[in-house]
């Protein structure tokens, strides 16, 4: 599920999944100036980090009305996906046409809220990197 400031609506992904391996570390935010008091000092919560190594078959997908995984497999959720990497191309020449007047101090777009639904009781956030 992502949230975009700029499309109100939710955009919903959605896929069966049973991941071949999953990883999950979380690493603590020590201090990180050297004197030997801040050793063991914890500046933030521990950053938590996930990795999900999954196989799509077309064949799992659950029966949509209307939608059949023969004729177009898994391309809508692989493509929905990878469009979650990419800015805005609006913005994107929003900002090299300001750019170039002069008007604005160009930043790199915020890219949507992603979320992964794990279940009724597990949603986190994520960042997608895809291979």
């Amino acid at each position: 599920m992502s949230f975009d400031p700029g499309n109100p609506a939710a955009g919903v992904i959605a896929f069966q999944y049973n991941p071949a391996q999953l990883r999950r570390t979380l690493a603590p935010q020590y201090a990180t100036d050297g004197a030997a008091s801040e050793t063991l000092r914890i500046t933030g919560p521990p950053r938590e980090s996930i990795a999900l190594d999954a196989e799509f078959d077309a064949a799992d997908q659950p029966g949509q009305p209307g939608v059949t995984g023969v004729g177009v497999g898994l391309h809508p959720q692989l493509a929905a996906l990878e469009v979650l990497l990419y800015p805005k191309a609006a913005t994107v020449l929003r900002n090299a046409v300001l750019s170039r007047l002069g008007v604005i101090e160009v930043l790199a777009p915020e890219a949507p809220l992603t979320v992964l639904v794990w279940g009724t009781k597990r949603v986190v956030p994520v960042r997608l990197t895809l291979t």
